[in-house]
């Protein structure tokens, strides 16, 4: 059945008239979280990774920022724990955190084992400050492609491992489960449903990010693992809180390319066009202040100075310090002409990262047994409100570690029959519409109403909007990639407005300008589910835990 564009399953299928086959475990998602949760499950069983585009098409692969944890001298998991619960405003869930900060050293040292790419300096780790922490603690690679290291080393080792195997160009469609027993998943291939029975499933696709017209995400992000969690009955949580990476490349011709809060940790000052600092009248920290602090106050001076940007001054470096420390930033700027040892650099903020996702603990468990949910596609209460920056990458290591020994120490039941046909929307329409016409409004219409700060007129118009051609979809074919990633945008941008409007407070990322302050209270988590028979969205609270 349907209701105002939400279903059970994208399109029905007869199970035995589509292309079957069965693992023991499914892995989804070929970024940090997917990959070390795959070489950790190996230990135990066969596993297969899907990945909806090529192997490094991932955000992992774009990250420049570094990973952060508690290797420099006089640091301490403590410290680190309290630096991000600070960052996340109220909202992280203390015990999650601590098995991050506690568990992280090791992981890192691992990975930094396993590479000879990471930043030294006398022989000894060289460690950086970013914003929101209050210690040097964040390590990088190849300067600023710390990512694409991490995510090199972790594909090398899957590509050589006998127990596991790599399907690409299978973008999910939806999570097969019958009574609250997990059976499987539903790719897409070619144009077809293709099903996958598996013994366990874990779900590692990433975020939301293009939602929005103004993205730093990788093309491949659009919240296909959140939505089949949706329609699976599953339960979303703190989607309203999506932080915006302050410092993103503007140029006429160029990509939204992040550049790293590294800059600014090694002394890179925000100006706006008349050269001023104005941080420092804003919080404290200036330029290193948290990543919502900072976008507020970039917007603020946008709109005041009626200009699409602010400029990025990195002119205190050589240009041979920031080709040695920075390759990437001034190989991509120079691409477009600009000089960054000489020329200030024109940025805005971007739409970065999401805090919410599928509720889940910190080893990834959610509320159907075996299936597992790790990364920025989960909720895991590690971010609360607002990430700590490079907290990312850390905690796709660390889930990916837990949910490989949950999964080895417990026996998965073995593969589950299926009933003979999966029920899809109800009455279709023969109307077709245009999906990539339908994405670029609903990009625009978020980026423009449910950014940085948000009002209820702007946050109604936009539910509004949505709800009109989620109508208008949900009477339409769904047999493409194009349309698959459209209806789960269209849905996960519902869901978003919804627990935006809610929310009646600032707080981290999520700004009310006509509630400006956060509420007295005790925090609380936002909660968006679906109504199984109806279709019908119940958005709800839960306390957050001690």
């Amino acid at each position: 059945m349907t209701h105002n564009g939400f279903m059970r399953n994208l399109f029905p299928f007869e199970i035995d008239e589509v292309p079957q086959s069965s693992v023991e475990v499914a892995v989804v998602g070929s970024g940090v979280a997917g990959l070390q949760a795959a070489l950790h499950l190996a230990n135990e069983y066969a596993v297969r990774v899907y990945t909806k585009s090529k192997a490094r098409d991932s955000n992992t692969w774009l990250a420049q920022g570094g990973i952060a944890a508690a290797l420099g001298e006089g640091d301490s998991p403590e410290e680190h724990l309290m630096d991000t619960l600070r960052a996340g405003a109220g909202l992280c869930e203390r015990s999650a955190v601590k098995c991050l900060v506690e568990e992280g050293p090791e992981v890192v040292e691992e990975i930094i084992s396993s590479s000879n790419a990471f930043n030294r300096e006398n022989g000894q780790l060289s460690l950086g400050r970013e914003g929101g922490h209050g210690r040097n603690r964040v390590a990088h690679a190849r300067g600023d492609a710390t990512g694409r290291e991490i995510e090199s080393i972790l594909l090398r080792k899957a590509r050589n491992h006998a127990r596991i195997t790599l399907e690409q160009d299978l973008p999910l469609v939806d999570i097969l489960s019958e009574d609250k027993i997990l059976k499987g998943l539903v790719f897409l291939r070619e144009g077809q449903p293709e099903v996958v029975r598996a013994r366990g499933v874990v779900i590692a696709t990433g975020g939301l990010g293009q939602i929005y017209r103004e993205t730093t995400n990788h093309s491949v992000v659009t919240g296909d693992g959140m939505a089949a969690a949706l329609r699976a009955g599953l339960t979303l949580r703190d989607l309203e809180f999506v932080q915006f990476h302050p410092t993103v490349l503007y140029f006429a011709g160029a990509p939204r390319f992040l550049l790293t809060e590294a800059l600014r940790g090694e002394g890179a000052k925000i100006r706006d066009l008349n050269g001023q600092q104005f941080l420092g009248k804003i919080h404290p920290d200036a330029e290193l202040a948290p990543r919502d602090v900072v976008s507020r106050g970039i917007l603020k001076r946008m709109i005041q100075n009626d200009s699409p940007y602010v400029f990025l001054d990195v002119t205190h470096m050589s240009r041979a310090a920031l080709q040695e420390r920075f390759p990437t930033v001034t190989e991509t700027c120079g691409r477009y002409g600009l000089e960054i040892s000489s020329e200030y650099i024109p940025i805005r903020p971007c739409a970065h990262y999401s805090m919410g996702g599928v509720r889940a603990s910190i080893s990834g468990e959610s509320e159907l047994t075996n299936l597992f949910f790790l990364g920025e596609v989960a909720s895991t209460g590690v971010h609360g409100a607002n990430r700590l920056a490079s907290n990312s990458l850390l905690e796709g290591l660390v889930a990916g570690s837990r949910v490989g020994r949950v999964v080895c120490e417990r026996r998965l039941p073995e593969l589950q029959s299926l009933r003979s046909s999966v029920e899809g929307r109800g009455q279709q329409k023969s109307e077709e519409i245009d999906f990539v016409d339908l994405r670029k409004s609903l990009q625009s219409l978020l980026w423009r109403n449910v950014g940085i700060i948000r009002t209820k007129e702007k946050l109604s118009y936009a539910r509004d909007e949505i709800k009109r051609w989620l109508e208008l979809a949900a009477g339409t074919t769904f047999r493409s990639r194009e349309a698959v990633e459209t209806v789960n945008m269209l849905q996960l941008g519902r869901c978003l407005v919804e627990t935006a409007l809610k929310r009646e407070e600032s707080r981290g990322a999520h700004y009310r300008s006509d509630f400006p302050e956060p509420d007295p209270g005790k925090p609380r988590h936002s909660l968006v589910s679906l109504v199984a028979d109806s279709g019908e969205l119940i958005v709800d609270w839960e306390a957050r835990g001690e």
